[in-house]
């Protein structure tokens, strides 16, 4: 799908503080916006990270929406040709 949102913790007098995760290697850009109002009816992201490839040309449109939303990227190199290794980031 190419996202996840996580609860990080919850108390009845404060709003669920979530982490919002992206697979930018395999999530459009063009739905940040809509995934982050989603996001919004359930709490306040208060972590927000976008893992992928960022050495690649594949992931330009990116960049905007990471300034935008104060996303945070993280560099995942692809040390095994032929391998997600945004994916296996996700799994560790």
């Amino acid at each position: 799908m190419g996202f996840s949102v996580l609860a990080a913790s919850a108390h009845q007098a404060d709003a669920l503080k979530l982490a919002v995760i992206f697979d930018a290697d395999n999530a459009s850009a063009a739905v940040v916006w809509e995934l982050l109002e989603e996001e919004a009816k359930y709490g306040t992201a208060t972590v927000k990270r976008a893992f992928g490839a960022w050495t690649t040309q594949n992931l330009a449109g990116w960049n905007d929406q990471l300034h935008r939303y104060a996303i945070q990227p993280v560099q995942q190199f692809a040390y095994t040709k032929g391998k997600n290794s945004t994916d296996s980031a996700f799994i560790i």
